[in-house]
């Protein structure tokens, strides 16, 4: 009896750890029309063996490895709730004809419902490739002159006196993406469209067919390759130049060093210093952020004042707006320098991805 008790009480504790223990990747998804396919496509996922009636989360991990559980473009939900039989779907579209679209590149979605504590019960990954759309743009011709962040663009083979729509490729997602609401950067954009460069939305040929303009692309557009188009919604003729936009050149001056404590950081919910020295005393410091992809955005620039003795730390975090989306990670720049560019220090850190971010 005393063994049939103990063995009963083994047994009732294996059941409550089984019962207790997270379900992890129960059931399977599945994609509709498939899991590739061209820009313009609007995806369906549907992943089952959730409980019925039950809101499940829904992220993306983009071709840049940053994490975006939200996006200000309806891309697709975050939340989502499984039907009666437990099936979870929601959409990926990837683009609002006339308006924009999403990078080309591969995505991850995770799909997962948590329990108490915020612990996963249940969770799927799907890889969806977007691929570029194929497109005929060699009716016509079109050169680009790159000077800085600043492009001059002359072609022809346009009617006399058409007008042309200016179009920007911006470059690999893999290198530059996302659908978090810190970036306005998608595959394709107006040229008056974004916040990330200027030029005009309409151009006109001349009598003979002719068309030259310029544009001017920000600091916080990315570095990398860059196609622009330019076509005529008329009758069709359009020609493209691909060109290389780098980024700004940083020199040290005046003798000043910066740190970043730690070195290494999540890119998720991170947490660093930046100590710096041998600046001027009592003086206003201003410290920015270059990412992997070459952008520096304003809003996560960070201002401090040295002491007396030429010194200062200050606090700092790579969180775009957590918890709906974190930064890429890689290698990242930070430089510190007085308001007047006299006294500049610049170093790199390390930001590296979460395995269940965010």
């Amino acid at each position: 009896m005393k063994y049939f008790k103990l063995a009963a009480i083994l047994f009732a504790l294996i059941a409550i750890g089984l019962a207790a223990r997270p379900a992890n990747a129960a059931g399977s998804c599945w994609v509709t029309p498939g899991n590739s396919a061209p820009v313009g496509t609007t995806f369906w996922i549907s992943c089952d063996g959730y409980a019925p009636n039950v809101y499940t989360n829904v992220y993306a991990v983009e071709p840049d490895g940053r994490a975006s559980a939200l996006n200000i473009y309806g891309f697709f939900p975050s939340v989502v709730k499984a039907d009666e039989h437990g099936v979870a779907t929601f959409y990926f579209k990837t683009e609002y004809a006339g308006l924009f679209s999403t990078a080309v590149g591969s995505y991850t979605f995770v799909i997962h419902a948590l329990g108490l504590g915020n612990t996963v019960i249940n969770e799927h990954k799907i890889n969806i490739d977007v691929q570029s759309r194929p497109e005929n743009n060699s009716s016509a011709w079109l050169n680009a002159t790159v000077s800085g962040h600043d492009v001059t663009f002359y072609g022809g083979g346009f009617a006399p006196w058409e007008l042309a729509n200016v179009w920007v490729t911006q470059p690999n997602a893999a290198n530059c993406s996302g659908l978090g609401i810190d970036q306005l950067t998608l595959s394709a954009l107006g040229a008056a469209s974004s916040s990330l460069w200027s030029g005009p939305e309409t151009v006109k040929a001349d009598a003979g067919g002719n068309i030259a303009f310029s544009m001017h692309f920000n600091s916080s557009a990315c570095a990398g390759e860059y196609t622009v188009t330019v076509r005529s919604p008329s009758s069709g003729t359009a020609g493209e130049a691909s060109f290389t936009i780098t980024g700004n050149s940083v020199t040290a001056k005046g003798g000043a060093y910066i740190q970043v404590n730690p070195s290494s950081v999540p890119v998720y919910n991170s947490r660093f210093t930046v100590w710096g020295w041998g600046y001027p005393s009592n003086s206003i410091i201003n410290c920015w952020f270059t990412r992997p992809d070459g952008r520096v955005l304003s809003f996560i620039n960070v201002d401090a004042k040295t002491n007396a003795g030429g010194s200062f730390a200050v606090g700092a975090t790579l969180d775009d707006f957590p918890p709906y989306t974190s930064s890429e990670p890689g290698t990242w720049y930070a430089t510190c320098a007085t308001p007047n560019r006299s006294y500049l220090a610049t170093t790199s850190f390390t930001a590296y991805a979460l395995a269940s971010d965010p």
